[in-house]
């Protein structure tokens, strides 16, 4: 069987030496510390304010301004439908009698989470429901990963595995099939920290594509002055791959992942506030930075016009890897460093053209679509 990347509860204190930063991390200040303010801010020169008036999407229409959409899945508990920052997400379950609906919670953060990051991706969300009560059969996540894979999402969210970290389990092997195929497969590391070799799986799996682009991004978590987490999975493996010789090293890289603030479901209760755009609860795991890193990936490829699985959409994932902010932690915890999604874009563009609008586009985004 299956689990989701349970949260765990900040029983100790990687903030502690700072007495200003003992609240939970903001959506917004989430951006801002990963770096991701420049980006949001070219965003909203080429499409307007994420969310937009009648007049606004008509004079875009009229215009013909439109947003690059590309397909992102997240494999979780579901999603609340209901909640104003999810209502544009599509719920589909692995069980036929099922409505996708998260009684859990766990889902809904973490498809809010990419939306943080990537707010202009509209409708193009789908949450596949395969954990029930925060667990899964192995059938229940193969199916699910087929169901997203075949939907031709490009890139696909999961905070879920298991802590044996086993290299050939069948769902590591189906991941790595998916992610040679094109697939930008984003998975938390486990939060079984802080001991050495305690990567889970399928997060243990690696991919390295002919671009060399990786497949499969194994994500640590941190607090918001970077520092690793104390709950979060450390490398350079799993004790499944410490015989392997030359295995790849895992985890990938950092986000955000502690006392991190999302969205929770309207009708199970717990929300710790009433944020601007719902309900909001601060959980911690890897499970929290996992959306982050998808979300952050989504952004860009938008802002390229990429849409599709390829060597333009690796490009992005290298850019992103290059430019990775290291803390001097070491790469077990921290893999090749802290996200950092302004630099990435810049990086990008060496090698990609940015999408742009027209003049007539540009001065209708002045007058009606600020936001």
């Amino acid at each position: 069987d299956r689990s989701i990347v349970k949260p765990v509860a900040p029983t100790k204190e990687p903030e502690n030496a700072d007495q200003n930063a003992r609240g939970g991390v903001s959506m917004a200040e989430n951006i801002t510390i990963s770096r991701g303010t420049k980006v949001h801010a070219e965003a909203k020169s080429r499409w307007g304010a994420p969310k937009l008036g009648f007049i606004a999407r008509l004079a875009m229409l009229l215009v013909g301004l439109s947003i690059p959409q590309l397909k992102v899945g997240v494999i979780d508990t579901g999603v609340d439908t209901k909640h104003p920052m999810l209502s544009s997400v599509v719920a589909k379950s692995v069980k036929a009698s099922d409505n996708g609906a998260d009684d859990n919670g766990h889902g809904s953060w973490v498809a809010g989470m990419i939306l943080n990051f990537a707010p202009w991706l509209k409708g193009n969300l789908t949450s596949y429901r395969a954990f029930i009560g925060g667990g899964a059969t192995l059938d229940d996540v193969l199916m699910a990963l087929t169901m997203s894979a075949n939907d031709g999402n490009v890139v696909i969210s999961n905070s879920w595995g298991s802590d044996d970290g086993d290299p050939n389990s069948p769902d590591t092997q189906l991941v790595k099939k998916l992610a040679s195929e094109g697939h930008i497969m984003v998975f938390a590391a486990g939060n079984a920290g802080s001991r050495p070799n305690t990567i889970g799986s399928p997060a243990i799996g690696q991919v390295t594509r002919e671009s060399g682009a990786i497949g499969i991004v194994s994500v640590a978590a941190s607090d918001r002055n970077l520092k690793i987490a104390y709950f979060s999975s450390r490398g350079p493996g799993s004790e499944k791959t410490k015989g392997i010789p030359d295995y790849p090293h895992r985890p990938d890289m950092t986000a955000i992942g502690y006392n991190a603030a999302g969205p929770w479901p309207t009708n199970i209760g717990g929300a710790d506030r009433q944020g601007p755009n719902g309900p909001e609860k601060d959980l911690s795991g890897t499970s929290m930075a996992t959306p982050a890193v998808a979300g952050a990936i989504a952004i860009l490829l938008m802002l390229f016009g990429i849409t599709k699985s390829g060597k333009e959409a690796d490009e992005v994932i290298k850019a992103i890897m290059s430019t990775l902010r290291k803390s001097n932690q070491g790469r077990d915890a921290e893999g090749e460093g802290f996200l950092d999604l302004d630099a990435a874009y810049e990086a990008a563009k060496q090698v990609l053209s940015p999408v742009a609008p027209s003049w007539l586009a540009r001065i209708v985004l002045r007058t009606f679509a600020r936001g």
